[in-house]
């Protein structure tokens, strides 16, 4: 943890513990001065009760700097180490697939993802259709953009409706639909995400679509 990541936390702790503690002193006063309805053994529980929840805060206070994360032991959690080092074997890897791979919750992965990138040890790069994640070390330039291909084409559907474009400049979606044999909610899907990606460029002629790979554009 950085110096003034460090000192901040331990300023808002001090800051919190010391209004509990004032809140705690103005209702035993306000308790032992004006509320005669109480017992005196009844003001004696409710200072005990007081005085235990400052006593809790206090706790929860020192556990918390005693397991303060620093760059020392932020990969001591055992799920944050297998995120790092899934990350390190395969840079660029998408956040559905970490959680796929490691079973972890989809919270679960983010609050990690968060510790590793608040410490600068990751770094995530957003295309219009993933999240995906590299050690920041260099590789997050390098090799983004091969990467994301990766990806866009790791899908067998996919693939393929890129292929039959290749195959067919021009072609329109019913043509495609019938090759691929799925229905058209799937058909649209990928070729929105093949779109999104720069895989393909549509063209409009009236109420039709043309499909075509970038390099067979026309005007």
């Amino acid at each position: 943890m950085t110096p003034l990541h460090k000192k901040s936390k331990l300023a808002i702790w001090v800051f919190f513990f010391l209004i509990t503690t004032s809140i705690a002193i103005c209702l035993s006063w306000l308790i032992y001065k004006y509320l005669d309805i109480f017992t005196p053994f009844s003001k004696k529980i409710l200072h005990s009760v007081l005085a235990g929840v400052v006593l809790l805060v206090l706790v929860s206070f020192v556990g918390s700097l005693s397991s303060t994360v620093t760059y020392d032991n932020i990969l001591a959690n055992y799920n944050r180490a297998k995120i790092y080092h899934l990350i390190k074997e395969k840079p660029g890897i998408h956040f559905n697939e970490i959680v796929r791979t490691l079973e972890l919750s989809r919270g679960q992965t983010q609050w990690h993802l968060t510790w590793l990138e608040r410490f600068d040890m990751i770094k995530r790069r957003r295309t219009k259709q993933y999240l995906l994640f590299y050690l920041n070390d260099g590789s997050f330039s390098e090799e983004s953009s091969e990467i994301t291909h990766t990806i866009v084409l790791k899908s067998e559907t996919r693939n393929l409706i890129l292929n039959i474009i290749h195959e067919e400049p021009g072609i329109t979606q019913m043509k495609i639909r019938k090759k691929v044999q799925r229905s058209q909610s799937t058909i649209t899907y990928h070729l929105v995400i093949l779109e999104q990606e720069d895989f393909i460029a549509i063209q409009r002629k009236g109420r039709r679509r043309y499909y075509f790979p970038i390099s067979h554009v026309v005007s």
